[in-house]
């Protein structure tokens, strides 16, 4: 697949990576067959720290550790204010989801 033919099935809502193609129709009945309160939409806040070998090289050893820990204070502080859930949280990587349900103590099974 050519990357303009990538970019072109990316903005066809109908499109499906295994190469099947769906009908307006189709699409539409697909959603509407799923019951409504089942799913909840999130939003997913993700990153990576790139070119750390070259930050290492400018920064040094302590230059970086500063970084990735001003990194990870930031993004906990993000995730805690927005009541977001911390889901990765790595040397130079993070993940945080917002909307997702929380399991508590006290829910059933």
């Amino acid at each position: 697949m050519s990357p303009q033919e990538h970019e072109e099935s990316r903005a066809d809502p109908a499109f499906s990576p295994t190469g099947a193609t769906y009908s307006a129709s189709e699409t539409g009945a697909l959603f509407q067959s799923i019951p409504v309160g089942e799913y909840k939409s999130i939003s997913v806040l993700s990153g990576v720290l790139a070119h750390t070998a070259a930050l290492i090289e400018h920064l040094g050893i302590k230059g970086l550790q500063w970084v990735l820990q001003t990194l990870s204070t930031a993004v906990l502080t993000i995730g805690e204010c927005y009541e977001g859930t911390v889901h990765l949280l790595t040397n130079d990587r993070f993940v945080l989801l917002f909307g997702a349900p929380v399991a508590q103590e006290d829910h059933a099974y």
